[in-house]
């Protein structure tokens, strides 16, 4: 009996170690010249802040190959929790084991950002992450009485491209352009809205005739096309749909929309405006896979 205690004690040590896994109570230093801080332990995840080579930060944990960290307070006191991988730091402190079951959990459940503001620290609704993910929607121009079908593809978490079509006034549009989103996140009623902004270019087709008139044939074309420049809100409507986003824009287009007459004789031709508006405002959803 007193040989087995002891294989008891032995076995029951080994089966119960398997069952932990490291996290960390430590400090970790910045190694590259700048640093991304994620909302997630994913390199897709949204970017909340920066850290500069050498910066020491407090972490919490590790899940996998990312160190969960506190960022600096900033000028009200607010300390913001994110995510950097292992390969840009150095660990300085000491490692300590936490039962697997918490780390199991945290993965059920995503983690959402945390602040500690006054020593006390809150839990915050987290934003969204739109890298390397593909929307089709419909898009509707309210100043212009346009709407079309649209597709957006997000290359990274800041940089998209999008191509959409429009109809409205006998008017038909062909629009392609680059979006860029920015890292702020702001939440209205625990829905989570970012900012962006872009450029792009826009050809407009209307109506072509030519009409005979006594000696000659007059030729009408309406159209125009050029850049225009635009700034939005992205919203997840999480009332909806976590897939389902929703957008509100203001544009200005650089360019004319209008309609030429040419007359065939020597008397040339002449321009007039089709009513086209260069500001304008727009209303957008999508479904994002």
């Amino acid at each position: 009996m007193k040989k087995i205690k002891p294989l008891f004690t032995f076995l029951f040590f080994i089966l119960t170690s398997t069952i932990f896994v490291l996290s960390a109570d430590l400090q970790v230093r910045v190694t590259v010249s700048k640093a991304n801080i994620r909302l997630r332990p994913t390199i897709k995840s949204l970017v909340i802040s920066q850290a500069s080579q050498g910066a020491v930060l407090v972490s919490d944990g590790k899940v996998g190959e990312w160190y969960e960290v506190n960022l600096p307070p900033d000028e009200s006191g607010v300390i913001v929790s994110g995510y950097i991988h292992q390969n840009i730091v150095e660990v300085i402190g000491k490692v300590k084991e936490v039962p697997k079951e918490k780390k199991l959990e945290e993965k059920k459940s995503p983690k959402s950002t945390s602040r500690k503001i006054s020593g006390i620290k809150i839990k915050e609704s987290q934003g969204f992450s739109v890298a390397n993910r593909l929307s089709i929607g419909l898009l509707s121009n309210i100043m212009n009485f346009g709407v079309g079908p649209s597709v957006e593809y997000w290359a990274t978490e800041n940089l998209g491209i999008m191509g959409s079509i429009g109809a409205g006034w006998g008017l038909t549009s062909f629009t392609i352009r680059g979006s860029y989103l920015l890292n702020n996140t702001f939440f209205i009623a625990k829905v989570p809205i970012r900012t962006y902004l872009g450029i792009g270019y826009t050809k407009i087709k209307g109506q072509e005739a030519s009409v005979p008139v006594v000696f000659e044939e007059i030729e009408v074309k309406t159209g125009g096309s050029g850049a225009l420049i635009f700034v939005g809100l992205i919203q997840q409507a999480t009332f909806l749909h976590k897939k389902v986003f929703l957008r509100e824009e203001f544009s200005y287009s650089t360019f004319d929309v209008g309609t030429d007459i040419d007359y065939s004789s020597p008397i040339g031709g002449t321009r007039v405006s089709s009513g086209y508006r260069a500001f304008s405002f727009s209303f957008g959803i999508a479904y994002f896979f």
